[in-house]
């Protein structure tokens, strides 16, 4: 699972600082040096049986990086462009790079709120750019704008398209703040349904870099929008679309197995380049440590006998896989008898130091992200459904703790606790006030 954080360096280390860019426009003659990689031939060479059997089942499985990416692409048709190409249907290159740098300045996660959105600065820029951003919507309603990456390409794959999607998440949330100020709460809702719209086919790419930047913009989302509902004075129909805009998402959100499918893809693809050579890097404080802890010892030597570590790695995330069908508190016990399983294996000879160290020894951290993900999207559907008929007596469990959200209500709004592992703060609706809403629109008419 490691693999996506040292992406970057392996490109560097193997094609040059150029590959080490996410780029508008990737240099595809230096990723297609790594394609080769994606049939699997030196595994599928190994004398090792029963990892030649694994390697039979995913192909019967269609799971293979080359099989996942012919999925992608059906026999007569073209690959799909990829995201970040298609924005110079709007933007040239030099406007893009312009406006990213722009928008990072203006909008970071660092300083980030809608205090911050709110600023003439980011106004301005808004509002200066805003027949882009309509362009962009339309261009990201279209099916074509799924992002597309490549298994065979496996470490070196395009990811250019997240930088795409978060520029676009920010546009989206300046222009949200805007209509907030002028009081136009149907357009705030239409901007979070693109937001949301968006969040979702970064989710769909089937990889993990994506799948994670994924939860982590729709949390940032849901803060923001919980910022708004406290200020603003959202009527019915807008807790109505939001009610549909979660129950959607929660019901299209891709499985969590689809993304552990494509990890081992692109772990497979690693096994290759390693059994050609390339030890896949670490960075310098890692290569530090397991030196100091004889790990790199290990690493180094596992690569002569790299058939039964690969084998070990594959019947390990095929049992994560299959246990994706449980919800995560569920899950959590496996992962922590593995967890056990691998401690134990560390006085054993035959050690697998390079499944253990560089692909598994991160799989709880980024389960329990896209839990916690999930059951804060559960506890807003909660919250509207009981906002929206107060009779409902629907009772609904959070799928990371295993345990039932807690409801409390007042005359001024209903709150859901519980909606992630330790937190203060609860998932919070206000009650609408027809009276107050038209005193406020009456108001706002006056003063234009």
């Amino acid at each position: 699972m490691r693999l996506v954080a040292i992406s970057l360096l392996l490109a560097c280390l193997l094609f040059g600082p150029s590959g080490c860019q996410r780029d508008i426009s990737p240099d595809v003659s230096r990723r297609s040096v790594a394609v080769e990689y994606g049939a699997l031939p030196a595994v599928r060479a190994s004398h090792h049986r029963e990892l030649r059997r694994e390697i039979a089942r995913l192909d019967k499985e269609h799971a293979t990086p080359i099989q996942l990416d012919l999925a992608q692409s059906p026999p007569g048709q073209s690959l799909p462009t990829q995201l970040s190409c298609r924005w110079v249907e709007v933007l040239k290159p030099m406007q893009w790079s312009k406006l990213q740098r722009h928008m990072v300045r203006l909008v970071s996660r660092d300083n980030f709120g809608l205090q911050r959105l709110q600023t003439r600065e980011v106004q301005a820029f808004a509002d200066e750019n805003d027949v882009y951003r309509r362009q962009i919507r339309q261009m990201m309603a279209k099916d074509s704008a799924i992002p597309y990456v490549s298994h065979c390409e496996g470490l070196l794959a395009d990811l250019s398209f997240i930088d795409v999607a978060h520029v676009y998440l920010c546009w989206e949330q300046i222009y949200a703040a805007r209509m907030l100020q002028d009081s136009r709460w149907a357009d705030v809702v239409q901007a979070f349904a693109a937001m949301f719209e968006s969040i979702e086919r970064l989710a769909r790419t089937g990889h993990l870099v994506p799948r994670l930047e994924a939860a982590q913009s729709r949390h940032a989302t849901w803060t923001l929008w919980q910022e708004m509902v406290d200020v603003g004075r959202f009527q019915r129909n807008d807790y109505e679309t939001m009610q549909r805009i979660t129950d959607s998402q929660l019901a299209t959100w891709p499985k969590d197995s689809k993304v552990w499918i494509a990890d081992r893809a692109q772990a497979l693809h690693a096994y290759e380049m390693i059994r050609d050579g390339h030890l896949t890097p670490l960075t310098q404080s890692e290569i530090s440590r397991f030196r100091d802890t004889g790990i790199m010892e290990r690493l180094l030597a596992v690569t002569q006998r790299i058939d039964g570590d690969e084998y070990y790695y594959l019947r390990t995330m095929r049992r994560v896989i299959q246990e994706c069908e449980l919800p995560y508190y569920e899950r959590r016990k496996g992962l922590q008898a593995l967890y056990r399983e691998q401690r134990e294996l560390q006085t054993q000879p035959e050690f697998p130091a390079i499944a253990v160290h560089l692909f598994l020894s991160e799989l709880d951290d980024a389960q329990r992200q896209m839990a916690l993900d999930r059951a804060l999207c559960e506890a807003w559907q909660l919250g509207f459904a009981l906002l929206l008929d107060p009779t409902t007596e629907l009772q609904c469990f959070n799928s990371m703790t295993g345990e039932q959200f807690v409801v409390s209500r007042d005359e001024q709004a209903i709150s859901i606790w519980g909606a992630g592992e330790q937190t203060d703060r609860p998932v919070k609706l206000p009650r609408w006030s027809p009276a107050s809403s038209r005193q406020a629109s009456e108001l706002h008419e006056q003063v234009r």
